[in-house]
């Protein structure tokens, strides 16, 4: 009894709902709380993930990427961006049912090795497993999973460019894709190798409320932080982007030659 729709001058997306109290239609505007998302920047293309999450995917006219978290019997809007690694811009996107869940496809614009190129890629489900062997966060990327190899083939596609690889749940320093191929330090059995993107979370300004009103604009001092993590492998964590320190999460449980445990709870 819903449809959402790309408001005419594609800046905007409004929830087509029929009101029984005025016993009419309304077209309420539910991105009035992430303007800035679409300031100067027209929708091009979108599409609805229904599972695992209920999800709206916008390939915004510049390449960029606005996702949205919507449950409207639960009220909940809920705006993220996306920022594709290696630069990369996305053009359109589509939604294929798959075996388990709704997959999510991109064709993505890049520069690679000097010359335009363009991909057709599949978003990951979400990261759902105990260790971190399996966990697939980089872009444009392939795994392997066999016998333990040294030489990573088949890059042909991110020929000179520098990528990111998780070698048996662990990180692996940074290596450069020449003639298709990347040589790991050891041998491993599960690999992951891609470009590199951040994950970034920025909190609202921190408001309380005081005998005298709101303590918006006050000096602060503030003392500790807790931040409720699912599943992180590590983080860091500072006032801003120019003063981060680094939260290492080995345990001493944590065998040596094993990745560090995932961490789930709250993290001071």
């Amino acid at each position: 009894d819903i449809t959402l729709f790309v408001q005419r001058d594609g800046y905007g997306i409004r929830e087509h709902t029929y009101a029984f109290d005025k016993n009419g239609f309304s077209a309420a505007d539910i991105n009035v709380l992430a303007r800035h998302l679409f300031q100067g920047r027209k929708i091009k293309a979108w599409a609805y993930q229904q599972s695992p999450d209920s999800l709206i995917w916008i390939a915004m006219e510049d390449g960029g990427v606005v996702g949205v978290t919507y449950f409207h019997e639960h009220k909940v809007v809920a705006y993220h961006r996306h920022e594709l690694g290696g630069d990369g811009k996305v053009e359109s996107v589509c939604s294929i049912p798959g075996d388990s869940y709704d997959e999510i496809w991109f064709l993505v614009r890049r520069e690679i090795n000097g010359q335009t190129v363009r991909y057709i890629e599949k978003l990951d489900p979400p990261f759902d497993a105990e260790t971190s062997h399996t966990a697939f966060f980089v872009d444009c990327g392939l795994s392997y999973e066999g016998e333990a190899e040294t030489v990573m083939r088949g890059l042909d596609h991110l020929e000179g460019e520098t990528v990111q690889v998780l070698a048996d749940g662990a990180t692996h320093p940074d290596c450069m894709v020449e003639n298709g191929r990347i040589t790991l330090d050891a041998p491993a059995k599960i690999v992951h190798v891609g470009l590199p993107f951040v994950s970034e979370l920025k909190t609202l300004p921190i408001d309380f409320p005081t005998p005298n009103g709101t303590a918006q604009g006050r000096t602060k001092k503030i003392i500790n932080t807790d931040i409720r993590l699912y599943r992180t492998l590590g983080l860091w964590a500072g006032e801003d982007e120019t003063r981060l320190d680094e939260e290492l999460f080995r345990a001493v449980s944590d065998e040596v030659s094993e990745p560090a445990s995932l961490f789930t709870g709250n993290w001071e």
